[in-house]
């Protein structure tokens, strides 16, 4: 989404300088995409997907469980449950609630599983080629690595779309 100022038609209260050509098209904005690990895993992971593939934000601010959410769907399901059962039960059973939906502890297992070679090979890489592994770079790879296109990172991969992790 490159939105200027010149895309809009000026207002006629628009002072002298807003409806000068040259100012309206200098003026540019970025929209920055802000969310925690709970709207990915709570239903609003393909609304975010949608916003990504389609381009209509320019930087993603998030946290690290909101990536790692993102690739746990994208190796096993989740299944609805309801708020109220109990978590305690259910950890007896393998499973872990999040809200209303339910985890199979599997699913964890499945996603160690799937990152610990990507480190491996980004370490080797980062010891015999110099790569810096910045946080950036290291959502975009593990974007590209998912490769399926019900990710969020995926997108924001192939896009080129800029990811901040809050903690890393």
């Amino acid at each position: 989404m490159e939105w200027k100022l010149s895309d809009e038609k000026p207002e006629n209260d628009c002072s002298e300088e807003e409806k000068d050509p040259r100012f309206r098209e200098s003026t540019k904005s970025k929209v920055f995409l802000g969310f925690t690990s709970n709207l990915i895993s709570s239903g609003i992971r393909d609304t975010i997907r949608y916003l990504v593939e389609h381009r209509m934000v320019d930087v993603i601010v998030t946290t690290t469980g909101g990536i790692e959410e993102d690739l746990i769907k994208c190796l096993a399901p989740t299944f609805k449950g309801e708020f109220s059962l109990p978590g305690a039960a259910l950890r007896e059973q393998g499973l872990n609630r999040i809200g209303n939906l339910l985890v199979p502890n599997d699913n964890y297992c499945k996603f160690e599983d799937w990152i610990i070679p990507i480190l491996d090979q980004m370490l080797e890489e980062q010891t015999s080629q110099k790569i810096l592994w910045t946080p950036s770079k290291l959502i975009a790879r593990l974007g590209r690595e998912i490769n399926r296109e019900s990710s969020y990172l995926y997108w924001a991969s192939m896009v080129r779309i800029h990811m901040n992790v809050m903690v890393f």
